[in-house]
C-alpha cells in the first residue's frame, strides 16, 4: 500500500490541517500509518493520536449494562473518550505524574468493562474543556481519532463532541467504516459536513502494491 503523496502531505502531518475531517474507509494498514505519522512532533505542533479499537465495544456495553439511567451511558462514554485523549496530551506535561496514573486507571476501568470503577473515577474526570486548559500551557495541539470496528452508538457520540464543538485545533476522525457509527453528539445535535466537518473517502488517495492487485 502507498498512500498519495499529496495526501500524506496534506492530512497525514500534524499541524497542516485547521478545519475538522472525518476519513472514511481506512483499511488496518492505512490506520497504523496514518497513526505514525501523525504521531511526529513537527514545527511546535503537539499531536494527540488516540487509537481505538474494537474490543472496546463490548467493554462498553458490560459497563452500560449497570447504568439504570441513559444520563449515566452519556457522561461515562465522555469519561472514556476524554481519557484517551487526555492520556495522549499528558505525555507532554512529565511533571503530571498524578494525573498520568488517574487517566490510565480509569482507561483500565473502562477497557476491563468495569461499571463500579467507572463510576467511582467519574466524579474525577477531565472534562472535555480541560483538554483546551491545558493545551494552552503546551502550545498547539491537534487531536486525531484512529476507529477500527468501533460501532457503540454512545461512545461515537461522544467523538463526535470534539467535532461538534469547534474548539481552536484540528481534530480528525479516521475510521475504517464507510461512515461513523452516528452522527449525532452526546448533546443531541446533529454533527453535518461541511459545517462541523470535511469528510474524504480515502481509498482514491491509496495506491496497491503488485502483490495486492495480483491477489
Amino acid at each position: 500500500m502507498r498512500i498519495n503523496d499529496y495526501f500524506r502531505q496534506e492530512y497525514l502531518v500534524a499541524g497542516n490541517t485547521y478545519d475538522n475531517y472525518v476519513f472514511e474507509n481506512c483499511s488496518k494498514e492505512f490506520l497504523d500509518e496514518a497513526q505514525s505519522s501523525l504521531s511526529a512532533e513537527v514545527e511546535g505542533v503537539y499531536p494527540c493520536v488516540a487509537s481505538i479499537s474494537g474490543g472496546i465495544n463490548d467493554s462498553l456495553n458490560q459497563i452500560f449494562a449497570g447504568c439504570t439511567e441513559e444520563f449515566q451511558k452519556k457522561v461515562l462514554a465522555r469519561d472514556y473518550a476524554v481519557a484517551v485523549v487526555m492520556r495522549e496530551l499528558l505525555k507532554y506535561k512529565p511533571n503530571e505524574q498524578e494525573s498520568q496514573a488517574f487517566v490510565e486507571e480509569q482507561i483500565s476501568a473502562f477497557t476491563s468493562g468495569d461499571f463500579e470503577k467507572a463510576r467511582e473515577l467519574h466524579s474525577l474526570s477531565f472534562m472535555p474543556g480541560d483538554i483546551k486548559k491545558i493545551a494552552k500551557t503546551i502550545g498547539k495541539i491537534e487531536v486525531d481519532f484512529m476507529l477500527e470496528d468501533v460501532n457503540n452508538q454512545y461512545l461515537q457520540q461522544a467523538i463526535n463532541l470534539f467535532l461538534s464543538a469547534r474548539e481552536p485545533y484540528s481534530v480528525k476522525v479516521f475510521t475504517n467504516s464507510e461512515r461513523l457509527a452516528t452522527y449525532y453528539d452526546l448533546n443531541g445535535n446533529i454533527i453535518q459536513c461541511p459545517h462541523d466537518f470535511m469528510t474524504r473517502d480515502v481509498r482514491p488517495f491509496v495506491e496497491q502494491s503488485i502483490n495486492e492487485k495480483e491477489q
